[in-house]
């Protein structure tokens, strides 16, 4: 009985202070804008509180209208007084309501289809508030306005789940290619062993010096990426599969493909030693790529210059297959996955890279880390 008093007593003191804190109101100015949902308050005795609005989600990095959706914020907010009521913690966030002169800015953002009402977020909200966030919603959806505007625009949310489930996929297969492989090492068997097919896409990476022996021979599908490790010499890959790219060729297009890779080595003495790779597979006629073959990609009007390519190239009796490999550094594919506009020049030839190849990349990195 004794116990089950001090688990109510407990338990009591808990609910109390959280409502307390749900309660708790601050005055201050906005400092700050960190993302489409986060601001920095600073208040009057100059202490800081990073501030997420309560019940909306904001294109994620690299989505279109993410920065659209914080230029939005920053206009409403920036350098004015604001009222904020927490409700709860995040982290080393605290998650409320923001007003200005008495209106929700969480309310103005999904009115004006600059967020999404958070239907994963919005357990403990009133109910009357609801119905409030749903007809703004519902307002800016029947005017297409911002996010409403943007065909096939995935809520952040949805992005998030698919990235962790790639994850977790990814992961779950390494781990059980790198069980397979070890088994395969440990073998007594004297037959020889046949080796494996290894796929189209597999094929462009062991042809050039830059690649040639960090190919594992097992290769799996995961989330659409390429995942492969050999136990016996501890290389590993983590690749997207050759890309479709049309590049524009007097007056047609005419469509080449590109790949991207993760190569590690796990080295006892070393550590991991591990490179970014950029391939580009072309067949046509002639050579495109012979004279001129530097990769160049516009990011959001920064130019990223990742240099001239070690290239192979064969010729039959009808077309040239050529094949470009650039070595790339990490911190290069994070800003092309995460830009808004992405240009891509090889050699003369120029275009712009779509959506659903940067969402592979990311989900490279991530794989990757």
């Amino acid at each position: 009985m004794k116990n089950l008093k001090s688990f109510f007593l407990i338990a009591f003191t808990l609910v109390m202070a959280n409502a307390a804190f749900a309660q708790s109101r601050i005055g201050g100015r906005v400092v700050e804008i960190i993302d489409g949902k986060t601001v920095v308050i600073e208040m009057q005795n100059r202490s800081r509180i990073v501030a997420e609005l309560q019940y909306i989600e904001v294109p994620e990095a690299g989505q279109p209208l993410n920065q659209i959706a914080k230029e939005h914020l920053h206009a409403l907010v920036f350098d004015r007084k604001v009222e904020f009521r927490a409700r709860g913690l995040r982290q080393t966030v605290t998650v409320g309501q923001l007003l200005l002169k008495g209106v929700d800015i969480s309310q103005q953002m999904i009115r004006d289809g600059a967020a999404w009402y958070a239907v994963l977020d919005k357990s403990g909200q009133e109910a009357a508030e609801s119905e409030i966030y749903q007809s703004n919603e519902a307002q800016a959806k029947s005017e297409k306005r911002g996010v409403w505007s943007t065909e096939n625009l995935k809520p952040s949310w949805e992005i998030r789940a698919e990235a962790e489930e790639n994850r977790r996929r990814t992961e779950k297969i390494a781990q059980e290619t790198a069980a397979r492989m070890t088994v395969q090492a440990t073998s007594k068997s004297s037959k020889p062993k046949a080796r494996p097919q290894m796929s189209n896409e597999s094929l462009m990476w062991t042809s050039t010096p830059e690649t040639s022996g960090k190919m594992p021979e097992n290769i799996s599908n995961v989330g659409g990426l390429m995942v492969g490790y050999n136990a016996q010499s501890k290389i590993g890959i983590v690749a997207t599969p050759l890309l479709k790219l049309e590049i524009p060729d007097k007056e047609n297009f005419q469509a080449i493909g590109i790949g991207i890779g993760y190569f590690y080595h796990d080295d006892e003495r070393k550590g991991r030693e591990s490179i970014y790779v950029v391939g580009i597979e072309s067949d046509s006629k002639d050579f495109r790529f012979l004279k001129s073959n530097e990769l160049v990609v516009t990011a959001d009007n920064q130019k990223i210059i990742i240099g001239k390519a070690t290239r192979v190239a064969r010729r039959n009796d009808s077309f040239v297959k050529e094949l470009l490999i650039y070595r790339v550094k990490r911190s290069d594919i994070t800003k092309i996955a995460n830009a808004g506009s992405i240009n891509i020049k090889v050699g003369t030839y120029s275009t712009k890279l779509n959506l659903d190849i940067q969402t592979m990349l990311k989900n490279l990195l991530k794989a990757a880390e």
